[in-house]
């Protein structure tokens, strides 16, 4: 499944196996274990045809939180809607199971994602992290929150 250009934001090189690390290892907080990760398909309700996926880890970092690992449409299904329309469903459903927060880690270079966060209601800034300064090979993260 092919997204964006990740490379571009975060300087690691391509990892074809990180979703199948991810389902089998999770990704995981310091301390964290692998019982509070979850991933989940994004499927076209018309054809079932896969088309992204979401991962995510329960309790971080409050047992009330949700942390989004990772959240991605292929590039086919791209600016269509099927994001806004899955944040939107699955904001809901986080809310109906108790949780009064979710969190995401976004790179400041990657600013269709800091559009989609925002766009979603990501409106909290917990924090900054990488780099202090902006240059070729410097890269830098912020964490943004949605709470109700």
């Amino acid at each position: 499944m092919a997204s964006a250009p990740v490379t571009l934001w975060d300087g690691k090189e391509h990892d074809p196996h990180y979703i199948e690390r991810s389902y089998h290892e999770g990704i995981l907080p310091e301390g964290g274990v692998k019982e509070q990760f979850r991933i989940q398909t994004i499927r076209l309700k018309t054809t079932e045809e896969i088309v992204g996926f979401i991962s995510m880890y329960h309790g971080y970092p409050q047992s009330d939180s949700l942390y989004l690992a990772m959240m991605c449409i292929s590039g086919d299904f791209q600016n269509q809607g099927y994001g806004q329309e899955v944040m939107k469903h699955f904001l809901l459903e986080i809310g109906l199971l108790g949780y009064f927060e979710i969190r995401v880690n976004v790179s400041l270079r990657n600013w269709a994602g800091l559009r989609f966060w925002t766009k979603s209601g990501f409106n909290l800034i917990s924090g900054i992290f990488g780099d202090t300064e902006f240059a070729e090979g410097k890269f830098a993260d912020i964490e943004l929150i949605n709470r109700w």
